[in-house]
């Protein structure tokens, strides 16, 4: 009845993880409430949890993270790196796939991704390669890079967890990485072999800043949409202001630009009023433009005549960037983030999965991955580059402003994070301890403030991993892990330990993708350890490979990382599904492989 009852528990949960029907924390506490009412679990292991060594490490790294991240030390190192490459394609490609994976080995992926992403957009532009051929392999090195070491990805941090419940041996930090090394090397050898294959060349290259704005207008489609519009004498609009006008609210066209004679006016805004003569420059379909210009008396000019084709004029720009992780906006409508008035800057359209929105932003809820053409003064736009809910991807100044390093502060990080790992490394301390020690110490030398750790923390991750960690004791309380390893057991019972690994490598991977690489970890590790002490095989073996199958994410378009570098590279979700899969055989087999030769 037991196993019937888990069984129906994991069902719901990743049907809801694959739909996406409620938020990911929500059903970990969901999951936490399930497990403890029906007795799998005791209450006491259904909050354990939030107090596990897993869940504190991962609270401590994502700090040492963002300490990493704002002091600038990571990201001075990504320019250096990415420099070396000269402007050769090959070597870039390898130097950016190489410091992704080296920087993600010690930092949580979507962090080394959003530091090192302003890097390889500034290489882009300096040598005049297309971002659709750098920011892949940029995705590529973060995963594979995070399953190097110990705190490189989740699932490994979880497998120590579960080896330690099921008294074996945990992982030392470093003891994974033979396993993985030959995979990541023949991933960046792959990358560039196959770079004509695997990586397309998707934006226009551009030699200045007039070029680049161009550019971006049709990349997202500004051109079919813009219209150049004259108040005639008799138009009821003359000497009302935006707001009273109504264009917006009754049409759905949106003025972005007035000129008055020979003169630019500032950004309009709801109180800018009109006068005859005015030239507006509109953004709206043809049909709602051409119904406005009936009932508001303009003449819509056959082509935009008065404002310059890029949209820029003096001391105004145009840029592209992309919502940081964690940034408060997520969740929000355009209008809910009052984002005129807060930053000064109008979106003129958002690239959305890959497809460019211009009407209706207002009620355009933000999402994690989206990507902003927004315009307005440059110090605005620089402000943006200062502001750690953005990431500027196009940069619109002439000058580079590459990345603030702090040296003081980059100094302190560096030596607070070696000792953090070396005080795992030497079994001092626990990995939780470690990282919550290191954590601390970086908040009292003032690194970071209390402010700023808050910021770095993603607390919607450590509440579904807490949630989700009893479903591993009650697997084993149940009696499935017990009952599936049997009979896996009996089924390989026999073979080579290599069918095992390799099993293991692959449904850890399918679940991953499936559903999330923490739902693969707490379903396939504990599977993984009972079916391997069934047929004599190593238990530790199996729950690493586990853990790398679960974190072996390339092909999944909804993998946090993969989202976040869709717009840069001007992606499309089937590009990661088919391009991905590649480096998602690569790591089941090497994985499958090494832990067959003892790795």
């Amino acid at each position: 009845m037991q196993i019937l009852i888990f069984s129906l528990i994991i069902l719901v949960t990743m049907a809801l993880l694959l739909t996406e029907a409620l938020r990911p924390e929500i059903i970990g506490l969901g999951v936490l409430f399930a497990l403890g009412a029906t007795g799998l679990v005791s209450w006491k292991e259904a909050f354990a949890g939030f107090s596990s060594n897993a869940v504190m490490a991962m609270f401590g790294l994502f700090i040492i993270g963002g300490a990493l991240q704002r002091s600038g030390a990571a990201g001075w190192l990504g320019d250096k790196l990415v420099g070396l490459a000269k402007g050769n394609e090959s070597a870039l490609i390898a130097i950016v796939m190489g410091t992704a994976a080296a920087l993600s080995a010690i930092m949580v992926n979507i962090g080394t991704a959003a530091v090192l992403l302003p890097a390889v957009m500034s290489a882009s532009r300096k040598t005049k390669i297309s971002p659709s051929r750098l920011v892949f392999p940029l995705g590529m090195g973060t995963i594979i890079g995070g399953m190097v070491t110990l705190i490189g990805a989740t699932p490994t941090i979880i497998m120590n967890e579960f080896l330690g419940s099921a008294a074996l041996p945990q992982f030392k930090i470093f003891e994974q990485a033979p396993l993985i090394l030959p995979g990541v090397v023949l991933a960046i050898v792959l990358m560039v072999a196959l770079k004509n294959v695997l990586l397309p060349q998707r934006q226009p290259e551009y030699e200045d800043i007039l070029q680049k704005s161009d550019a971006l207008i049709r990349a997202y489609l500004l051109d079919r949409v813009l219209h150049e519009a004259v108040v005639r004498a008799d138009s009821p609009l003359a000497g009302l202001s935006l707001q009273e006008c109504g264009l917006r609210a009754r049409h759905g066209v949106y003025v972005i630009g007035i000129r008055r004679g020979e003169d630019f006016l500032p950004p309009p805004t709801a109180e800018t009023v009109l006068q005859a003569g005015d030239r507006l420059l509109l953004r709206g379909d043809d049909q709602a433009v051409q119904s406005a210009a009936v009932a508001c008396g303009l003449e819509i000019l056959p082509e935009v005549e008065a404002f310059p084709p890029n949209l820029l004029r003096e001391g105004f720009q145009m840029a592209e960037v992309t919502l940081a992780p964690r940034a408060w906006l997520q969740g929000k409508t355009v209008a809910e983030t009052d984002f005129f008035n807060r930053y000064g800057l109008r979106i003129f359209a958002i690239d959305h999965k890959g497809k460019p929105l211009h009407h209706h932003l207002a009620g355009h809820k933000l999402e994690f991955g989206d990507t902003l053409l927004v315009h307005g003064r440059a110090d605005r736009i620089a402000a943006l580059e200062e502001d750690d809910n953005f990431i500027v991807l196009e940069k619109t100044t002439l000058e580079e402003a590459g990345n603030t390093l702090s040296v003081f502060k980059a100094t302190v990080t560096a030596v607070v994070t070696v000792l953090a790992l070396a005080a795992v490394g030497f079994h001092l301390l626990p990995l939780g301890a470690a990282s919550v020690g290191g954590a601390t110490l970086l908040l009292l030398l003032g690194v970071l403030t209390m402010e700023e750790a808050y910021h770095a923390i993603s607390w919607k991750v450590l509440i579904f991993i807490s949630g989700m960690l009893p479903l591993g004791a009650a697997m084993v309380h149940s009696g499935t892990s017990e009952a599936v390893g049997h009979l896996l057991g009996g089924f390989l019972g026999g073979h080579s330990a290599f069918w095992l690994y390799l099993l293991i490598a692959v449904v850890a991977a399918v679940v991953g993708h499936l559903t999330s690489n923490v739902t693969a970890a707490v379903v396939t590790i504990p599977l993984a350890i009972q079916t391997a002490a069934h047929i004599g095989a190593d238990p530790r073996a199996a729950a690493v490979v586990a853990a790398l199958g679960a974190s072996n994410v390339f092909s999944s378009p909804t993998y946090q990382v993969n989202v976040f570098l869709m717009g840069p590279g001007e992606y499309k979700p089937m590009d990661f599904v088919k391009k991905g899969a590649l480096f998602t055989v690569l790591v089941i087999l090497t994985t499958a492989l090494g832990a067959y030769l003892g790795l």
